[in-house]
């Protein structure tokens, strides 16, 4: 009885692993786009990232900005990958949206600081 289960168990595993496999757009779900802002002041440094870039597995395309500092990957990749890729090359390395929103947060504490203080 207990082999029985067993191999049912087994043979449904087996069955929704190669239905997964086959799934022909798996890979469009896990595509993402990742924006960093990294500190680049040179040509140099936009080579390393390029570099570096060029190594991590499941990157499709790079673009790397040296006037704003922005650099977007796309592929199937794990942004914090990314990230800690990036930062392997010694420059400042922060997620663009990250960096926006503490911005946008910094400022709103900064209105509200100033309407506590006009009041």
């Amino acid at each position: 009885m207990a082999e029985e289960f067993e191999r049912n168990v087994l043979g449904n595993y087996k069955y929704f692993e190669g239905l997964r496999n086959s799934y022909p757009c798996q890979e469009s779900y896990l595509k993402k786009t990742v924006v960093l802002r990294v500190g680049m002041s040179c040509q140099g440094c936009v080579g390393a990232v390029k570099r570096v870039l060029s190594k991590l597995e499941g990157v499709e395309s790079f673009d790397v900005d040296l006037e704003e500092q922005k650099v977007t990957v796309k592929g199937n990749v794990k942004p914090e990958a990314v990230l800690q890729t990036v930062s392997k090359t010694g420059k400042a390395t922060s997620f663009w949206e990250a960096e926006s929103e503490a911005k946008e947060v910094t400022s709103n504490a900064a209105v509200t600081d100033a309407a506590v203080t006009a009041a």
